[in-house]
């Protein structure tokens, strides 16, 4: 018959005659096993130990312990640089025979000496140069040393005159004419054209019997007429002695207008000399006011009209450019009675009776 317990009161089971707690056999029982697993390996450790007694480690370990990096067995010998510098020089390990037997190591290998000189680490290390010659750094291909030559001094510039310049100059050249006519003596200007020729205005050197040429240091020269044109009022003398620099000639179409001229020559030397002053020349300054042309016979005549004052004695002298000295046009006259509106004859008409 079933035996049944009461839910709210059950009875606690008896012991059946059982051998103990089936925990605690569990627990001496795992113990046992871990004690002979144990001892297994411990036997099968000591089988592997070499007869030095020491127990063999891994050449990998091995280099650790010699200072090393770990691994650095197993490396090519350009990756084993520490930084810029070669690494520090280790001994190869010895094989063992007992490695290799069932643990999966690698045999070492003999290792090559390091050939200098080590790569820096940004590249292959370049072989050594010759002596003098220049040797990779690691950064690129080598490079020849940069020579660099002298700076080549810059050329002179050449300062541009001041006006005051170009009228010193232009002023040694120019000269005081003295003429005697049945009427008397007259005076006028003329400048340097060539070694032996002086221009100078027809109407100066007119109906003179003798000419005389006076030089700004005083030296006193006789002139002959060579030629004249009365129409553009333009004359050449052939003067013997020595003469100052001559000046430069320009061309009518390269003055404008609005440049600045000068004007150079003598005026009033007979008033100038009643009154006590030796005669010297003398320049007025002005500038171009046009280009005109004078009907004259049914001709045309070009002349250059200027606001520079141009008086009496100052006929024949050279009207130039303030920039350089060149010679643009001959004082020749001005309108009566009316100051600022003077001429000069153009210097076509000198070149044309120069044969220039």
């Amino acid at each position: 018959m079933a035996t049944t317990f009461r839910i709210d009161n059950p009875e606690p089971p008896k012991n059946r005659g059982g051998s103990g707690n089936p925990l605690v056999w569990a627990l001496v029982g795992g113990s046992l096993v871990m004690v002979v697993m144990a001892g297994v390996v411990f036997v099968i450790l000591r089988v592997k130990t070499p007869a030095s007694g020491k127990t063999a480690v891994p050449a990998q370990i091995a280099a650790t312990k010699r200072g090393a990096p770990a691994g650095s067995q197993f490396l090519p010998t350009a990756a084993r640089a520490t930084g810029f510098s070669p690494p520090p020089a280790s001994p190869a390990p010895t094989p063992s025979a007992t490695m290799g037997r069932g643990f999966g190591w690698a045999q070492p290998r003999a290792q090559a000496p390091v050939a200098a000189p080590v790569s820096t680490g940004f590249g292959a290390a370049p072989p050594p140069g010759p002596a003098g010659q220049p040797v990779a750094s690691g950064f690129g291909a080598p490079t020849q040393p940069t020579t660099f030559a002298p700076a080549a001094a810059p050329a002179p510039v050449a300062a541009t005159p001041s006006p005051q310049d170009v009228i010193a100059r232009n002023r040694a050249s120019v000269l005081l004419i003295l003429t005697e006519t049945d009427s008397g003596l007259s005076s006028g200007t003329g400048f340097v054209v060539s070694p032996g020729q002086v221009a100078t205005c027809e109407h100066v050197i007119s109906d003179a019997r003798s000419i005389y040429l006076l030089t700004v240091d005083g030296r006193r020269l006789t002139g002959a007429v060579a030629a004249a044109d009365p129409r553009n009022d333009v004359a050449v003398l052939n003067v013997g002695g020595g003469l100052p620099p001559a000046l430069s000639l320009g061309f009518y179409g390269q003055a404008r207008e609005g440049d600045e001229v000068a004007v150079t020559g003598y005026p009033k030397t007979f008033t100038m000399l009643e009154v006590g002053f030796r005669p010297a020349p003398a320049t007025s300054r002005g500038s171009i006011s046009g280009k005109r042309e004078r009907m004259l016979d049914g001709a045309s005549i070009a002349m250059l009209q200027t606001d520079t004052a141009i008086n009496p004695g100052n006929s024949g002298g050279p009207l130039y450019s303030l920039r350089d000295g060149t010679v643009y046009g001959i004082a020749s006259a001005g309108l009566r009675d009316t100051p600022g509106v003077n001429f000069a004859a153009s210097i076509d008409a000198l070149r044309r009776l120069l044969g220039r």
